[in-house]
């Protein structure tokens, strides 16, 4: 019997976004329950008066009851590609979820990690929020010794780099538009550029 080669690289990956479709359902959701607005351009950079809160707690809460309802449960489905790339690169490296959820979502994020992404992950972290901005995930990609980030905002994947872990800059979404280092970084729009990448 051959041996199986060891996944000597491991790669961190987002979740919201990434691999799984959450803003336009937490958009939806906010737009037809509080009577917002809100587009895809606001979800990271508005005002709290644009999701008509008084301040971002009171949004982060309120989009984490979300999350955790049977109603976004029901609706959330894999980015497209996103499943057949996992199994794909499973077989090459060794593949960890850090999200920027709310540690209170641990329980719901293991069960729709387990529905679409099957023993596919060594394991999920998440890591919530700073005041309003998530927590950056370098030290715990240094933690279980990542060496490449893939990931939808552009404030994760700069202070990735900065500290020396590879960035793959997921998706084409108005939140990340923003220029990354040709250097030390990539932009992929799809889980097809991805593989490429890898």
């Amino acid at each position: 019997m051959a041996c199986m080669p060891t996944k000597s690289q491991v790669v961190a990956i987002d979740l919201d976004d990434v691999l799984v479709n959450t803003a336009p359902l937490v958009l939806e959701y906010f737009n037809k329950l509080y009577g917002t607005g809100l587009t895809l351009k606001d979800i990271y950079h508005s005002p709290m008066r644009t999701w008509d809160k008084p301040n971002g707690p009171t949004a982060i809460k309120q989009v984490d009851d979300f999350l955790a309802s049977d109603d976004y449960m029901d609706q959330v489905k894999p980015v497209d590609g996103a499943r057949a790339s996992i199994e794909r690169l499973a077989n090459r490296f060794e593949l960890h979820i850090i999200s920027s959820r709310s540690d209170c979502l641990h329980s719901i994020t293991s069960q729709l990690v387990a529905t679409y992404f099957s023993d596919l992950f060594k394991s999920v972290h998440l890591m919530g929020f700073d005041g309003l901005l998530p927590t950056t995930k370098i030290a715990l990609c240094k933690t279980i010794q990542a060496t490449i980030l893939i990931d939808d905002s552009v404030r994760q994947i700069t202070a990735a780099t900065e500290g020396g872990i590879r960035g793959i800059l997921f998706g084409n979404y108005p939140w990340n538009q923003a220029e990354i280092s040709a250097d030390t970084s990539i932009r992929a729009r799809n889980w097809t550029q991805v593989e490429n990448a890898l």
